[in-house]
Protein backbone atom coordinates (compact mmCIF):
# COMPACT_ATOMS: atom_id res chain seq x y z
CA UNK A 1 0.00 0.00 0.00
CA UNK A 2 1.19 3.48 -0.75
CA UNK A 3 -0.11 6.52 1.07
CA UNK A 4 0.50 10.03 -0.26
CA UNK A 5 0.40 12.96 2.10
CA UNK A 6 1.52 16.53 1.54
CA UNK A 7 4.33 17.46 3.92
CA UNK A 8 6.60 20.43 4.48
CA UNK A 9 10.17 20.40 5.68
CA UNK A 10 12.41 17.35 5.87
CA UNK A 11 10.97 13.92 6.42
CA UNK A 12 13.28 11.15 7.57
CA UNK A 13 12.32 7.75 6.14
CA UNK A 14 12.33 5.03 8.79
CA UNK A 15 11.76 1.29 8.52
CA UNK A 16 9.50 0.50 5.59
CA UNK A 17 8.57 4.16 5.06
CA UNK A 18 9.89 5.74 1.86
CA UNK A 19 9.68 9.37 0.88
CA UNK A 20 8.89 10.26 -2.74
CA UNK A 21 8.58 13.72 -4.18
CA UNK A 22 6.36 14.53 -7.11
CA UNK A 23 8.32 17.04 -9.14
CA UNK A 24 5.44 18.87 -10.73
CA UNK A 25 4.98 16.52 -13.67
CA UNK A 26 1.82 16.94 -15.71
CA UNK A 27 -0.98 14.53 -14.88
CA UNK A 28 -4.50 13.72 -15.98
CA UNK A 29 -6.67 13.62 -12.86
CA UNK A 30 -10.15 12.27 -12.30
CA UNK A 31 -12.07 12.66 -9.06
CA UNK A 32 -13.86 9.64 -7.62
CA UNK A 33 -16.59 10.13 -5.02
CA UNK A 34 -17.35 7.07 -2.93
CA UNK A 35 -15.86 4.41 -0.67
CA UNK A 36 -12.28 3.25 -1.09
CA UNK A 37 -13.27 -0.32 -1.96
CA UNK A 38 -14.73 0.99 -5.23
CA UNK A 39 -11.78 3.04 -6.50
CA UNK A 40 -10.54 0.20 -8.74
CA UNK A 41 -13.27 0.77 -11.31
CA UNK A 42 -12.57 4.51 -11.25
CA UNK A 43 -8.98 3.89 -12.39
CA UNK A 44 -10.30 2.30 -15.58
CA UNK A 45 -12.62 5.22 -16.27
CA UNK A 46 -9.85 7.79 -15.75
CA UNK A 47 -7.30 6.00 -17.96
CA UNK A 48 -9.89 5.38 -20.69
CA UNK A 49 -10.77 9.08 -20.74
CA UNK A 50 -7.09 10.08 -20.87
CA UNK A 51 -6.51 7.77 -23.84
CA UNK A 52 -9.72 8.95 -25.54
CA UNK A 53 -8.29 12.48 -25.36
CA UNK A 54 -5.08 11.29 -27.01
CA UNK A 55 -2.91 11.73 -23.93
CA UNK A 56 0.17 9.58 -23.43
CA UNK A 57 0.31 8.22 -19.89
CA UNK A 58 3.44 6.88 -18.20
CA UNK A 59 1.72 4.23 -16.09
CA UNK A 60 2.74 6.02 -12.90
CA UNK A 61 -0.28 6.83 -10.75
CA UNK A 62 -1.07 8.47 -7.44
CA UNK A 63 -4.13 8.94 -5.27
CA UNK A 64 -4.81 12.16 -3.41
CA UNK A 65 -7.40 12.02 -0.65
CA UNK A 66 -9.40 15.22 -0.92
CA UNK A 67 -12.17 14.31 1.53
CA UNK A 68 -11.70 11.28 3.76
CA UNK A 69 -12.11 9.79 7.23
CA UNK A 70 -11.26 12.98 9.19
CA UNK A 71 -13.75 14.97 7.08
CA UNK A 72 -16.82 12.72 7.10
CA UNK A 73 -17.99 9.50 8.73
CA UNK A 74 -19.81 8.54 5.51
CA UNK A 75 -17.63 6.59 2.99
CA UNK A 76 -20.07 7.51 0.20
CA UNK A 77 -18.84 11.11 0.59
CA UNK A 78 -15.09 10.36 0.32
CA UNK A 79 -13.39 12.17 -2.57
CA UNK A 80 -10.23 10.76 -4.14
CA UNK A 81 -8.27 12.29 -7.00
CA UNK A 82 -6.76 9.61 -9.22
CA UNK A 83 -3.77 10.90 -11.17
CA UNK A 84 -2.13 9.33 -14.22
CA UNK A 85 1.15 11.07 -14.96
CA UNK A 86 1.75 12.08 -18.58
CA UNK A 87 4.77 11.69 -20.84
Amino acid sequence: MEVCLPVTGRVKPEGRIEVRTFGGEKAFIGRFVGPYDRTGAAYSVVVEEALRRGLSITGVTAEFYVKSVPDTPNPAEYETDIAFFLQ
